[in-house]
Parts: C-alpha cells; sequence; structure tokens
C-alpha cells in the first residue's frame, strides 16, 4: 500500500511544490484549486497505477517514493 504522506522534494528537480493529481471529472472548485496551482489534473482514466504527486516547477509525476518519476511530455 502506497503512503499518502506528501514528498517534500520532487526527485526530478528537487523543487519543493509538489501538489496532489487529482483524476476523473474535476469539479468547479477541483479546476480552481487547479488554477491557483494547489492540485494538477491528471485526466479522467482513473488507474491504481496513476501517479500521486506532481512538482510544480518541472511538472514531472511521481509516487511517494519517486523512484517511478516520469518527466512531462512536451508539445
Amino acid at each position: 500500500m502506497r503512503s499518502r504522506r506528501k514528498p517534500e522534494n520532487c526527485p526530478l528537480c528537487g523543487g519543493t511544490h509538489v501538489v496532489p493529481i487529482t483524476y476523473g471529472l474535476p469539479t468547479i472548485e477541483t479546476a480552481k484549486a487547479a488554477e491557483r496551482g494547489e492540485v494538477a489534473l491528471g485526466g479522467c482514466v482513473v488507474h491504481p497505477d496513476n501517479r500521486r504527486w506532481q512538482c510544480g516547477s518541472c511538472r514531472g509525476r511521481f509516487n511517494d517514493g519517486g523512484a517511478d518519476a516520469i518527466e512531462p511530455v512536451q508539445y
């Protein structure tokens, strides 16, 4: 079972602005929280393997241990 404790730093860049990722159709309140940088929107597909945290600096996504960190896709 994964920990629910928020990581202090991003494993990719060391940034300290780490926010939870929310999945599913966002409510108005969740969308506003994402605009303020309090949460990250993860998309509509909810899956047990989805990453839990996003770095506000590099936008990398990871779970509690950070070993599975993925860098954001650049478009």
